[in-house]
């Protein structure tokens, strides 16, 4: 269960966040709410296309090791989805 949630942590919060925005533009009724649930939604949707990785520029593990072997400083970053 904690791999789970750890996986899937930015959706949840996201639920979550959307959830309680939800609940309280409801009890408002008003348009001003029901933007701002919008608006939510919006953000939370273009934070994860935004901040989503990209794809690799190296295609095999022997270009990566090139890369590192070729006598120049390189910077390496290491990032899971998961």
């Amino acid at each position: 269960m904690p791999q789970l949630v750890n996986h899937y942590s930015y959706a949840i919060a996201g639920a979550l966040a959307l959830i309680a925005v939800g609940w309280w533009a409801a009890s408002r009724r008003t348009v001003r709410a029901l933007a701002l649930f919008i608006a939510a939604a919006a953000l939370i949707v273009g934070a994860d296309l935004i901040f989503r990785p990209g794809a690799s520029s190296l295609a095999s593990v022997a270009e990566f090791d090139r890369a590192l072997g070729d006598g120049k400083p390189a910077l390496v970053e290491f990032y899971s989805n998961y």
